[in-house]
C-alpha cells in the first residue's frame, strides 16, 4: 500500500495516522496527517470509534462538524472535548 504523505501533531509527542486506502488499517499502513480539522475517517482514527458513531453523535448534537462547502470536517479540539465529556460520564456513573 502506498501511504498518504502527511502528519498531524497532537501535541509535542503524539500523532494521528490515516491508512493508505479504504481498507480497514493496520498498524503497518498508518502514517501522520498534519491537520487540526479532520474528515469523518480520519477522525475515527484519531478516536478508535467508528465512522458511524461519530456521524450519530454529530447528528445527536453531541458533537460539532465544520462545512466547507460540501465536505464536512471536525474540529480536533471538538472531539477532545467530546471524549472528555464521555470520561467524566463514565466516571461519575461508576462512583
Amino acid at each position: 500500500m502506498q501511504p498518504l504523505a502527511a502528519a498531524v501533531s497532537h501535541g509535542p509527542e503524539e500523532t494521528i495516522t490515516v491508512p493508505a486506502t479504504l481498507s480497514r488499517p493496520t498498524a503497518d499502513d498508518l502514517t501522520a496527517v498534519p491537520r487540526r480539522y479532520l474528515s469523518y475517517r480520519e477522525a475515527s482514527l484519531y478516536t478508535g470509534y467508528s465512522v458511524r458513531t461519530l456521524t450519530r453523535a454529530i447528528g445527536d448534537g453531541e458533537l460539532d462538524c465544520v462545512e466547507h462547502g460540501a465536505r464536512r470536517t471536525i474540529d480536533r479540539f471538538d472531539i477532545d472535548a467530546w471524549l472528555a465529556g464521555k470520561k467524566s460520564r463514565r466516571q461519575a456513573a461508576s462512583a
